[in-house]
């Protein structure tokens, strides 16, 4: 088998496994969510991309064509690279803040994703940034960590 599929295969079972030991969990609802449901949503997410490249890849193989571009062609260890980078910012988060810690995940993110000019890149962080903590912080009334830089 292909060496880019053991990866998909990776992300398929890895999502799955996390949605279901989040699924065992206070997941709640989504008006009254629990500590588990951000966790079971991205194992979801990362489950049905996995899927998805899968068969993006095994269509483009019974069409002899060339092997698509997916989330994780580049390099298997960017993938770890982004797991490292989302343990650090977890690590993180309540010592430095929601918005720093947000913004340079983001950057990191973009950057691994392929935004090659980093105007691009700062924009976007900066952009989704701003909206999640208006979003969750100001209309949802959600705190988030001040960090070392309180805003509130």
């Amino acid at each position: 088998m292909d060496g880019f599929l053991d990866w998909y295969w990776l992300g398929v079972l890895l999502g799955l496994g996390v949605a279901i030991a989040s699924w065992t969990h206070n997941v709640g609802t989504l008006a009254r969510p629990g500590p588990f449901l951000l966790p079971l949503l991205t194992a979801l997410c990362l489950a049905a991309t996995g899927l998805y490249s899968l068969v993006r890849t095994f269509s483009a193989k019974a069409c002899n064509k060339e092997k698509p571009d997916g989330l994780f062609e580049r390099s298997p260890f960017k993938v770890v690279a982004i797991v490292l980078a989302i343990g650090v910012y977890t690590a993180v988060l309540s010592w430095i803040g929601y918005l720093v810690s947000t913004f340079l995940l983001l950057v990191f993110l973009f950057k691994a994703a392929g935004f090659q000019r980093w105007s691009h890149i700062v924009l976007a962080s900066f952009l989704v940034t701003a909206f999640s903590y208006l979003l969750f912080g100001y209309a949802l009334k959600l705190r988030f960590p001040p960090g070392i830089f309180s805003l509130v």
